[in-house]
């Protein structure tokens, strides 16, 4: 049996594991008070932080329907972190992701290509920001 939302009980809506004691939340519960917001807030950076401290390069992977886990960034190039956007883009750059070409160095000149590049090799380009390498040293940036 699926447990349901700490508060509301559903099991209808994604659940996030942000709740009291890891407990399960769905988005509406997790937002409609500031404080269960906040507290959200810091279970979810546990989870992150607990994943960086067990992955070689210190970064995580933040995932839609699992929790946030360790990863290797020089084993896996071309990573894609899904999740909210400002995680996604945070985790990026701490992994030294170009984040213009998600690390997979290349753009599309079409959109077929950006959807299937083994198709179509002659339509993409190198990435100018990463210069097609998928790495960038964001601490030089900042």
């Amino acid at each position: 049996m699926t447990k349901g939302c700490h508060y509301c009980g559903t099991t209808e809506e994604e659940l996030r594991p942000y709740g009291p004691g890891g407990e399960p939340l769905c988005f509406a519960c997790m937002t409609a008070e500031p404080e269960r917001e906040k507290e959200a807030g810091k279970m979810f950076e546990g989870h992150i932080a607990l994943a960086e401290s067990q992955s070689p390069t210190g970064t995580a992977m933040v995932s839609d329907g699992i929790p946030p886990v360790a990863v290797d960034a020089e084993e896996l190039p071309g990573i894609i972190v899904v999740g909210h956007s400002g995680v996604r883009h945070e985790m990026m750059k701490r992994a030294g992701i170009c984040l213009e070409c998600s690390g997979d160095g290349e753009f599309g000149k079409t959109e077929r290509a950006c959807y299937e590049p083994e198709k179509y090799p002659d339509e993409l380009e190198p990435c100018e920001h990463c210069k097609g390498t998928g790495k960038v040293d964001y601490t030089e940036l900042a």
